[in-house]
C-alpha cells in the first residue's frame, strides 16, 4: 500500500534497498514496533531496515519491517527478500494482509527536514510484519 502510494507521489517507479537484515531478540526491536508485534521474550526476530529509491537513487522513505522467525516460511522469506519491497515479496506469496494502523503523524527525525510517518501492524496476531515507514515529504 505505501510503495504504490509513494510511486504515485514521485510519478514513477520505486525500488527497494535493504540496509540490512539481522535475526534479533525482541528487546532489540523498536519500542513501537515491538508494542505491536507482542513477541515472546524467547522468539527470535527478523529486522530489516531499507529505503525505497527512485530510478535516480533519491531516497524517498526509510522503512523498519520486524516479524516473528519461523512462524511462516513465506514472511521470512518476504522480510529476508533484499530485491523488493516487502509488501510486494508478501503479495507475490499470497500472504494476505489485514492492517491495524497503529500510529500517524508528522515528526522531525534526526535530519532537518519534516517527514510524514505512519506505523502499521500488519495482522491481528502480528504473526506477520509490523512496518515503521518515513516517507520523505
Amino acid at each position: 500500500m505505501t510503495t504504490p502510494l509513494l510511486q504515485a507521489l514521485v510519478h514513477g517507479p520505486l525500488r527497494a534497498r535493504a540496509d540490512g537484515v539481522r535475526i534479533v531478540g525482541p528487546a532489540v526491536l523498536p519500542p513501537g514496533i515491538r508494542e505491536a508485534l507482542r513477541p515472546d521474550i524467547r522468539d527470535n526476530c527478523l529486522l530489516r531496515r531499507s529505503r525505497r529509491l527512485t530510478v535516480t537513487g533519491q531516497t524517498v522513505s526509510e522503512n523498519t519491517v520486524a516479524a516473528r522467525s519461523g512462524v511462516d516460511p513465506r514472511v521470512d522469506k518476504a522480510v529476508t527478500d533484499r530485491s523488493q519491497p516487502v509488501g510486494f515479496a508478501l503479495a507475490e506469496a499470497e500472504v494476505v494482509l489485514r492492517r491495524r494502523i497503529v500510529h500517524v503523524g508528522r515528526a522531525t527525525w534526526p535530519t532537518p527536514s519534516t517527514v510524514t510517518a505512519g506505523r502499521f501492524c500488519v495482522s491481528g496476531n502480528c504473526s506477520t510484519p509490523s512496518s515503521s515507514t518515513r516517507p520523505y515529504a
